[in-house]
């Protein structure tokens, strides 16, 4: 709660020959409580509205007072108009477009409706703190928040608007990131049932279906799936994965720089061979899963559909964290249960040692050819 602008203390004095008046404390432009004076009123509301008064004085005197945050902070963080961005480039520091958005989206989503109609000199840090603990986020992101709200308050002190920052000491909490669970084979075979028409009930469309089918039975990461093309179809036995889509739907290279090849078991081959003859873009050039022609589906696309195809699927989550990426997790578990750590890393493209990331140069054959002789591994793996 923002601090009280001024308050109110009733006592006897001398100018109105010892009849109880009210003294009023005021409260400074930039938060300091100012000496204690005599409002000359017997009567709190019209006490309230001397106090009232004296506070519009000083806001006419100083403008900037009664800046609230709403006012000084809308738009501080857009791409295109940030003076606060274009400060920071002009000192050669790095701050990208994506992280703009982000905190931008941390103003409009949580700072703004909380604190956007009080004024920045009444601004403290403990009513900010309190609200932060409140949010049911984990720490690391409230911790985003807090900094992006720090960044906006220290532009407020340079502007003049408050002498001192009052998060600039406002310690962040702890970090507490959620652990990502995995699937059990019992839900694997609730959310991927063999029959097509069961299986496109569960996700929605047979699009969603076929797309987070590919999720679970390659590992592949939700922005590479994104950006299949029908042409990284090998086969209809594997698929070439090469680049990505990041949040704004733009391509990009994989996580970590390096092609790699993905075998398909069975149940993805028939699934993506039935997908193809409904799609109805599948010239090797469109995208797999698309709402128009080269137009790919933005990431909320396959993040919306998880929740409510696990409710429909009848898998439990109860205390587990299941999310999209957690088709990678168990497809990696899985992996390295059945096949060599090489295999999986080589299937998953995760590098944790440089010395292992021997496919950067290799084409698609040499890449497919050290992974045929674990297809039936990987077949008895994936049959769920």
């Amino acid at each position: 709660m923002a601090k009280k602008s001024f308050y109110l203390l009733k006592r006897r004095d001398r100018l109105t020959d010892g009849k109880p008046t009210f003294y009023c404390r005021l409260r400074g432009v930039h938060g300091e409580l100012q000496p204690w004076r005599s409002t000359g009123e017997v009567s709190k509301t019209r006490a309230e509205l001397w106090a009232q008064s004296e506070i519009e004085k000083r806001n006419a005197a100083i403008p900037d007072a009664g800046v609230t945050l709403q006012d000084f902070a809308k738009g501080f963080f857009d791409w295109e108009t940030s003076a606060w961005i274009h400060r920071q480039h002009a000192k050669g520091r790095r701050f990208s477009e994506p992280v703009s958005r982000s905190r931008q989206g941390q103003l409009e989503r949580y700072i703004l409706p909380r604190f956007g109609k009080v004024c920045i000199v009444d601004l403290d840090q403990k009513s900010i703190e309190d609200w932060l603990s409140s949010l049911p986020l984990s720490g690391q992101t409230r911790n985003h928040i807090l900094y992006s709200f720090r960044i906006v308050l220290r532009e407020a002190k340079l502007a003049g608007i408050v002498r001192h920052n009052v998060l600039a000491d406002a310690e962040p909490f702890g970090a507490d990131p959620k652990r990502r669970d995995i699937f059990s084979l019992a839900d694997l075979h609730k959310l991927f049932p063999d029959d097509p028409k069961m299986l496109a009930s569960i996700w929605g469309d047979p699009e969603r279906s076929v797309a987070f089918l590919l999720l679970a039975s390659t590992g592949i990461r939700s922005g590479e799936c994104r950006a299949l093309r029908w042409l990284n179809v090998i086969g209809e036995r594997a698929l070439y994965v090469d680049s990505g889509l990041d949040a704004f739907n733009r391509p990009k290279g994989t996580k970590t720089e390096t092609a790699r090849a993905v075998l398909l078991p069975t149940k993805a081959r028939t699934a993506l061979a039935l997908w193809r003859e409904l799609a109805p873009f599948k010239a090797d050039d469109d995208f797999i899963f698309s709402e128009g022609r080269g137009q790919p589906h933005g990431r909320n696309w396959l993040t919306r559909t998880l929740s409510p195809a696990m409710k429909r699927a009848g898998v439990e989550t109860g205390q587990r964290h299941l999310v999209v990426h957690s088709f990678r997790h168990t497809f990696v578990s899985m992996m390295r249960a059945s096949t060599s750590d090489e295999i999986a890393m080589a299937m998953s493209g995760h590098v944790t040692d440089k010395a292992l990331d021997i496919y950067t140069h290799r084409n698609v054959q040499d890449l497919l050819a050290r992974l045929e002789p674990s297809r039936d591994a990987i077949e008895k793996t994936l049959s769920w």
